[in-house]
């Protein structure tokens, strides 16, 4: 932990610091010191006080990393294609040194959780808030539980429960001249130090007034009626699928995904088990569970002896007055009001079983060029930095800087972008203009997408983003421009094939730019004209690119399959219509797109 290493860290962290800062986020911190006050969870919100990143000694560093960093509270985790015995040995003879402090730091005390009596009201506002949401929350200190299968199906019935609650609402949503936008029921557990419930709604324009007796009265359907059999059947389903489908994904898990879910075993000191065991547990629980069941569930979490009430909050952009003494009012008067049980839904089977006889593929054509290039050619840049600096040494350069300037690379445009704020727009400029006259095609942006091409063709392989792939290349005709190039192919491209692509657009062809944002054009301007305006004469005019617009879609009606290896039976049917596209149509594609969602 060397002096000058924390000195340059400073800006990074500070940068962060201000990149995460928005309204939403210092509302949750008032929020959080709303529901758990005195909790030290309320004043160490992850990045720290802008005093201590600034000036923060050295020593203070040491003394925690020295402290809290030690290892009894290590775990090593390595997964992938490894030979365990050998690597164990590389873990002892690398760390096997460390020794634990004489004094460890002690966990720290998170704190009491103090629970309101009865509803407490609170309201937060402020004008630039997006949405306006009602919650109902309740808190509790959380008691830890061994892992065992009994837990687990509790724990699914009370998931189910709130996930119907949610259907509930997004039913509700969907309803003509309704009030609430969207809204969910949820569960959490936090630092295992508490077991937070909740129920969210987001009030449409702003009408909280009608949200509340909503979010009120649907949460007391809930627990005084329960859930219908058809209710229970959907979720039921739905969970089931996804545990089946993370059983067929097993063998393309990736290996930091693993190390993931084997960290946070360890955190919540939890049993790591493998898909196929999830899916027997999950079996075997969902075989038990009926709607009684979930509907004990909920009430036994929300109405357990040791929740003395509920933390009602409304988050909007105008707090009028009295508007805590509103807000109770409201949920008070609503359970008051009688709620029916909940009317049973009818099941219908799918609808759309015959079209007519299938059609036949009528033609195939495949066209050799340099399939993918755009993919390499997008890596290599971005990970090539500029001429006169490599991508470490910006991100050093550009500490505590709101700038940023990346390549995208679209059917009929190359576009350099990015994003930043006011002070910062001169530097901004600057950089994307470096980054179109003088990309730096360094080996490092090579190397790394060099290593993550077994990666890429794997997932093609055994995944059904292969056929995806293929499917999409036959609908553009076999054009090269949509198709997968041969692993090999991709593995002998080189930087000079990138460049001679990209280079002489970025050089002399056509360039529109846009800014968007709050700003006045005459303050940007000079800017604007000492980096883009100063560029050598470039086309006038953009390129002639109908032809290249032109590509062949398959003869329809038509039908064609597509595989890939694999031991999963998993299969995908899509249908495909022909349409004008976007380009000057755009009346009409908007049209579809409400088709669509109709």
């Amino acid at each position: 932990l060397e002096e000058d290493e924390i000195d340059k860290e400073r800006g990074v962290i500070l940068s962060e610091k201000m990149s995460r800062d928005s309204v939403s986020y210092r509302l949750m911190e008032k929020q959080f010191a709303e529901i758990l006050p005195g909790s030290l969870i309320t004043e160490r919100f992850p990045i720290g006080t802008e005093d201590v990143i600034k000036a923060a000694p050295r020593d203070r560093f040491v003394d925690l990393y020295t402290r809290f960093y030690t290892p009894a509270r290590m775990t090593f985790i390595v997964v992938g294609d490894i030979d365990a015995k050998e690597m164990q040995a590389k873990i002892e003879t690398t760390f096997g040194s460390m020794t634990n402090p004489s004094t460890p730091g002690p966990d720290p005390d998170l704190g009491a959780i103090k629970q309101p009596e009865g509803i407490k009201a609170a309201v937060f506002a402020d004008k630039e808030v997006s949405s306006t949401d009602v919650s109902l929350t309740m808190i509790r200190p959380y008691v830890e539980k061994p892992d065992t299968a009994a837990v687990r199906a509790e724990r699914m019935m009370l998931d189910i429960a709130h996930s119907i609650i949610s259907r509930r609402f997004e039913r509700l949503s969907k309803v003509e001249g309704s009030a609430i936008g969207s809204g969910s029921a949820s569960d959490t557990v936090l630092f295992n130090y508490a077991e937070l419930g909740s129920i969210d709604i987001t009030a449409a324009n702003d009408r909280w007034q009608e949200v509340v007796p909503i979010l009120e009265q649907e949460f007391r359907r809930a627990l005084e009626h329960g859930f219908t059999e058809a209710e229970l059947a959907e979720v039921k389903s739905n969970l089931l699928n996804a545990y089946e489908q993370q059983v067929k994904q097993k063998p393309t898990r990736k290996s930091e995904g693993i190390a993931t879910v084997l960290a946070r075993s360890i955190n919540d000191n939890s049993v790591f088990s493998d898909p196929v065991t999830n899916l027997e547990l999950a079996k075997r629980a969902l075989d038990g569970i009926d709607a009684s069941e979930c509907h004990r569930a909920l009430k036994t979490f929300w109405q357990a002896p040791e929740v003395s009430g509920y933390h009602l909050v409304l988050t909007t952009k105008e707090k009028p007055e009295g508007a805590e003494t509103e807000l109770a009012a409201l949920f008070e008067e609503s359970r008051g009001k009688p709620v029916e049980a909940p009317a049973a839904r009818e099941v219908v089977p799918f609808g759309y079983t015959g079209f007519g006889k299938p059609g036949t593929v009528t033609s195939r054509k495949d066209v050799k060029d340099m399939p993918m290039l755009d993919s390499f050619a997008n890596a290599v840049f971005e990970g090539g930095g500029l001429g006169k600096h490599s991508n470490d040494e910006l991100q050093q350069i550009l500490a505590g800087k709101n700038v940023s300037s990346s390549l995208a690379i679209g059917e009929d445009a190359f576009t350099i972008g990015g994003s930043t704020v006011p002070a910062d727009f001169t530097l901004q400029v600057q950089l994307m203009c470096a980054t179109l006259t003088d990309p730096g095609y360094r080996n490092e942006g090579l190397w790394q997408f060099q290593k993550a091409i077994p990666e890429i063709y794997q997932q093609l392989k055994y995944t059904p983003a292969g056929p995806h792939q293929e499917m999409q290349a036959w609908l553009f005709g076999g054009d090269s421009r949509f198709a997968v190039a041969p692993e090999a192919k991709l593995a002998s491209y080189t930087i000079n094939d990138a460049k001679k692509w990209i280079t002489p657009e970025l050089a002399k062809g056509y360039m529109e730019l846009s800014i968007v944002g709050d700003f006045e054009i005459d303050k940007i301007l000079p800017d604007l004209l000492a980096t883009f305006g100063a560029l050598p004469a470039r086309a006038a005019a953009p390129a002639a690119l109908a032809d290249a617009r032109k590509v062949q879609f398959p003869n329809a009606p038509g039908i064609k399959n597509f595989t890939y290896e694999s031991k999963v039976p998993q299969g995908i049917a899509t249908t495909i219509w022909k349409t004008a596209g976007i380009r000057g149509n755009q009346k009409e594609f908007r049209r579809l797109n409400i088709l669509g969602e109709i």
